[in-house]
C-alpha cells in the first residue's frame, strides 16, 4: 500500500501550506479544496473532502429557505465564509452590518407602531368603542393614521355635545383657526360641516412657493389648502397656520397664468366643478402616482420586487448575484426596500384620497391598500392591483387635467403661461421617459 507523507496531506487539508512538497501538481490556492482532479481523487481516497469554496458555498446556498425573513443574511453569512478575495470579503461584511443596522431600525420601528396601537385602544375603550380593539391590532401604520383621526373625531363630537360652544371654541383653537369671524360662523354650523373645516374639505387651493435651495435656484412650488382666514393646512400638523410660518411666499408667475386661466374660462362660458388650481393640484398628484406605479410595475417585470409588500426586498439569490457582478450595479439592498415600500406607501395615500372620487369603491380601495405600511406581506398579484388601480384613477383626473388646458389653450391661452401649468400641473413629467434599469431606480434614492 502506498505510504503518503504528513506534509502531502496537510496539503490536502489546506493547512496552511499550498500543496505537496512531493507533488507540486497537486499545489492549490483553495483552503477548502482543490479543483485539481487528481488531488481531489487522492484527497476522496482518505475520506477527505476536497469541494472547493465555490463549490461548498453553492451547496450551503441551496440549502436556504429563500423565503425565510434572513434569508439575504444567511446568504451574505455563506459568501463571507468561503470567499478568498479579502478586499470582496469587506465588502460582504459591510453590506451585512449595515443590513443588522436596517434590521435593527426596523424592529424599533415595529415597537413605536404596537405603542400606537396600545395608545389608541386605551383612548378607543375610553371613547366606549370596544369593537375597534381587533381592528387596532390588525391595522398598519397608514390605518392607523386614519382610526386616529376617526378617534378624535369621535372625542370633538362627544365635547360638542356635552359642551357645546365652548368646546367648538377649544376644538378651532387646537387646530390653528382663530379668526373671529370664521369661529362664529363655526358655531352655528352643522357637526358635518364643522368637520369639514377642520379639515379643509371646502377650502381653496393655492400655490405657493418654498425658498430656493442650495444648488437649485428655482424655488419649488407646491399645491395647499387655504382657508377663508388665508391660514393654509399644515398636512404634517394638521393645523391652520400663516403661510410665512411655514416659509412660503406667493408664485407671482403661477398667480398671474390662473388669473389669465380664470379670465379665459369666464370669457367663453366654460363651467369647471372644481376650480382650475384645484384641477391642476390634483393633476400634478395623479401624474406623480402615476409615474410611481409605472416604476414598481417595471421593477416587478425586472425581477426585483419580490412579492412582500411593506417587506419588499431583492430576494436573496438575486442579493447573492447582485455582490459578484452579476446583475445591476449597486449592492444596496436596503436602500431598495426602502424605496419600493415608500412608492407603495404613496400609491396607497393617494388610492385612498382620491379613490372613491374615481367610482372605487370602499371595499376595493380596502382590498387593494391591505397589507402595505406594516409588516405584512403581499403577494406580487396583489401589488399589480393595487399599482393598476391607482393608475386607473390617475387617468381619470389626468384626462380632466388635459381636457381643461386643451380649452384654455384653444381660446388663446399664452404659451408661457401653458409652461406653467405644464408644470404646476405635472404634466411636464410625462415627458421623462418610464423604462429605467435598476440602477437608475435606485440612484433616484442616493
Amino acid at each position: 500500500m502506498a505510504k503518503f507523507s504528513e506534509g502531502f496531506l496537510r496539503g490536502l487539508r489546506g493547512s496552511g501550506q499550498t500543496g505537496s512538497p512531493t507533488d507540486p501538481a497537486l499545489q492549490r490556492n483553495d483552503p477548502y479544496g482543490s479543483s485539481n482532479p487528481l488531488a481531489k481523487s487522492v484527497g476522496g481516497m482518505f475520506g477527505m473532502n476536497m469541494q472547493t469554496s465555490p463549490e461548498l458555498a453553492n451547496r450551503e446556498m441551496r440549502d436556504i429557505d429563500q423565503t425565510a425573513p434572513d434569508a439575504l443574511m444567511q446568504s451574505l453569512a455563506v459568501a463571507a465564509k468561503y470567499s478568498t478575495d479579502p478586499s470582496k470579503k469587506m465588502v460582504i461584511l459591510t453590506k451585512m452590518s449595515e443590513l443588522k443596522a436596517a434590521a435593527d431600525q426596523k424592529a424599533a420601528a415595529l415597537l413605536v407602531l404596537q405603542n400606537k396601537r396600545e395608545a389608541l385602544k386605551t383612548k378607543a375603550l375610553t371613547l366606549d368603542l370596544p369593537d375597534l380593539q381587533e381592528e387596532i391590532d390588525l391595522a398598519q401604520e397608514d390605518d392607523l393614521v386614519e382610526i386616529s383621526k376617526e378617534l378624535r373625531q369621535v372625542e370633538r363630537e362627544n365635547l360638542i355635545r356635552t359642551q357645546g360652544a365652548p368646546a367648538r371654541r377649544a376644538i378651532l383653537k387646537g387646530v390653528g383657526i382663530v379668526d373671529e369671524d370664521t369661529i362664529k360662523s363655526a358655531l352655528k354650523m352643522s357637526s358635518e360641516e364643522f368637520q369639514k373645516l377642520i379639515d379643509g374639505e371646502d377650502a381653496d387651493v393655492k400655490f405657493f412657493q418654498l425658498p430656493p435651495t442650495p444648488g437649485n435656484q428655482k424655488p419649488e412650488v407646491v399645491a395647499l389648502k387655504v382657508n377663508k382666514a388665508g391660514n393654509v393646512l399644515d398636512e404634517k400638523t394638521g393645523k391652520w397656520v400663516t403661510p410665512s410660518s411655514l416659509s412660503l411666499s406667493q408664485a407671482p408667475q403661477v398667480i398671474r397664468t390662473f388669473n389669465e386661466a380664470n379670465k379665459i374660462m369666464e370669457a367663453v362660458g366654460g363651467v369647471v366643478k372644481e376650480s382650475i388650481e384645484t384641477t391642476f393640484a390634483n393633476g400634478a398628484q395623479a401624474q406623480a402616482s402615476y409615474d410611481i406605479a409605472n416604476d414598481g410595475l417595471e421593477l416587478i417585470r425586472q425581477g426585483i420586487i419580490t412579492g412582500a409588500g411593506a417587506d419588499a426586498i431583492v430576494g436573496a439569490s438575486k442579493m447573492a448575484k447582485l455582490l459578484s457582478g452579476n446583475t445591476f450595479e449597486s449592492a444596496d439592498a436596503v436602500r431598495t426596500e426602502q424605496f419600493v415600500t415608500n412608492q407603495l406607501k404613496e400609491v396607497v395615500r393617494f388610492v385612498k384620497n382620491f379613490g372613491s372620487g374615481a367610482g372605487i369603491t370602499e371595499k376595493d380601495v380596502e382590498n387593494a391598500t391591505k397589507g402595505v405600511g406594516g409588516s405584512a406581506t403581499m403577494s406580487e398579484g396583489a401589488i399589480v392591483y393595487l399599482l393598476e388601480m391607482s393608475q386607473d384613477i390617475a387617468r381619470g383626473m389626468l384626462k380632466k387635467r388635459d381636457k381643461l388646458t386643451d380649452v384654455l389653450v384653444a381660446n388663446g391661452l399664452d404659451p408661457v403661461f401653458r409652461t406653467v401649468l405644464d408644470t404646476v400641473g405635472g404634466s411636464d413629467r410625462a415627458k421623462k421617459p418610464k423604462k429605467k434599469t435598476a440602477a437608475e431606480f435606485l440612484a433616484e434614492e442616493q
